[in-house]
């Protein structure tokens, strides 16, 4: 029995190496129950390829099988895409055909997809045979491991990881980049970098999370049962973006143990939340960047979410922005409009204050409220983040109202007296400056900030 559960089991093979439930692999808390992998034979991945040549109907590329490339449109002076599933997926979902349609229009591209049986112990076979097959194709056919890009979502992450460490052979010869879509957390989260997707694996990686949390590692069940994310929280890359503080993405709101279950009986609901929304979404955003490679994807360098939310992190001075998805590798290391007030002249008050932007078309317009309910103090300064569905570019005026929250106001109504307001343009950094010069608005009324 390859597997014994009282000591570490260990199996080899010649072209493959070995591999162990022991050392890294094994830990009490994030990874109690261990197997081994299958044989090669029995995981035996499928190699599909797709080029500008052959966008409807797949090739195979099989290892050692020299007419399997030969006659196929593999061309191994392109680049090469590789696109990796995570579990209870298969390489025809639709997210695997849409990213493999904008990839071919974003470039001219050999665009490989890997099918596997899923498991977790089955990520280092797939990803140790798919470093054999790329070792294999430079040696017969003259292509380069630096050119390959290896696309994995979920357990596909981990799966890019392993099959870059069996690329690493120097610092001037290894897998070219890795980007991981939301990598998988259970079994993986807090892991020792051999286990899991790290930045050694590849020149450049980077990673999306859209799924992750830290509050339960290792335990899916848990994760299901909580609604907390199945990806991992902790950065793997050289770059790791998390939109929307990587957590929680609009639009999902699905749970296993409501509606689902009703809805889709348990069995359905449990594969559904295994793929749910908000893990799902970072393929659907990698793919949106191929598709659409000159829109904005701008992102920015922060400690915390909340931080970026408070408007701190908005500048792109020191390189400290980067393109998420296909345009990511363009960062070289070294949320959209940032606004600040300061006012004085005026008593202490308490009360509510929103900014409205107005764009150059009048009917993009964006608010935030600066202040839900506090105190607002003479020469003091807000600051925050203004979203909107429809991206407010090229600010051309800005209104503030605010509401005091004071019950004596039987004679006259509240004021505040306003120096300035400061716009910052996520998108293309422009600085717009408002000047109040002391502009006095009344409680529950609005007024516009001329420009200097």
């Amino acid at each position: 029995d390859l597997y014994n559960p009282l000591a570490p089991a260990k199996v080899c093979y010649d072209d493959l190496g070995c591999f162990s439930t022991g050392g890294n692999f094994y830990d009490p808390k994030i990874r109690p129950v261990q197997l081994l992998p299958w044989s090669p034979d029995k995981v035996d991945p499928t190699y599909w390829l797709f080029t500008r040549s052959n966008i409807l109907e797949a090739s195979t590329i099989k290892y050692n099988d020299k007419a399997s490339v030969t006659n196929s449109k593999f061309n191994p002076k392109n680049p090469t895409k590789i696109i990796c599933h995570g579990w209870i997926e298969s390489g025809d979902k639709p997210w695997v055909v849409e990213m493999k349609k904008a990839l071919l229009s974003f470039g001219d591209f050999n665009a490989n997809g890997v099918v596997y049986e899923q498991s977790t112990a089955n990520t280092r076979m797939v990803g140790t045979m798919t470093a054999r097959l790329i070792k294999w194709l430079e040696t017969e056919f003259g292509a380069d491991r630096e050119n390959f890009h290896f696309i994995g979502h979920s357990l596909g992450s981990h799966i890019a990881g392993y099959t870059g460490a069996g690329l690493r052979e120097s610092e001037s010869k290894q897998l070219g980049r890795i980007t991981g879509l939301d990598p998988a957390g259970p079994y993986f989260q807090g892991t020792d970098p051999e286990v899991r997707l790290d930045p050694t694996d590849a020149r450049f990686v980077d990673a999306i999370h859209t799924d992750s949390s830290d509050q339960i590692d290792g335990h899916l069940f848990l994760k299901m049962m909580f609604d907390s994310g199945i990806g991992l929280v902790q950065p793997v890359g050289h770059i790791d973006f998390y939109p929307n503080g990587g957590k929680w993405q609009p639009g999902c709101t699905r749970n296993i143990f409501t509606q689902d279950i009703l809805s889709m009986g348990i069995i359905e609901a449990g594969k559904w939340t295994l793929a749910a929304c908000h893990h799902m979404r970072a393929p659907i955003l990698f793919t949106a960047t191929a598709a659409n490679p000159d829109a904005d994807f701008l992102a920015y360098e922060c400690d915390n979410y909340d931080e970026f939310k408070a408007g701190r992190c908005l500048s792109c001075a020191g390189n400290k922005c980067a393109r998420l998805g296909i345009r990511a590798s363009e960062w070289k290391p070294e949320g959209r409009t940032f606004v600040k007030l300061s006012s004085s002249g005026f008593d202490k008050q308490t009360g509510s204050m929103t900014v409205t932007l107005i764009g150059k078309s009048s009917h993009t317009t964006a608010a935030l409220t600066l202040l839900a309910e506090g105190n607002m103090e003479p020469g003091q300064g807000f600051q925050g983040l203004v979203t909107s569905p429809e991206p407010v570019v090229g600010v051309t005026g800005v209104r503030l109202s605010w509401k005091s929250n004071s019950w004596f106001n039987f004679f006259s109504k509240p004021k505040i007296m306003v120096d300035g307001v400061t716009v910052i343009e996520g998108i293309n950094q422009r600085k717009s400056t408002y000047c109040g010069n002391g502009l006095s608005i009344e409680s529950e009324s609005s007024r516009s900030i001329p420009s200097c």
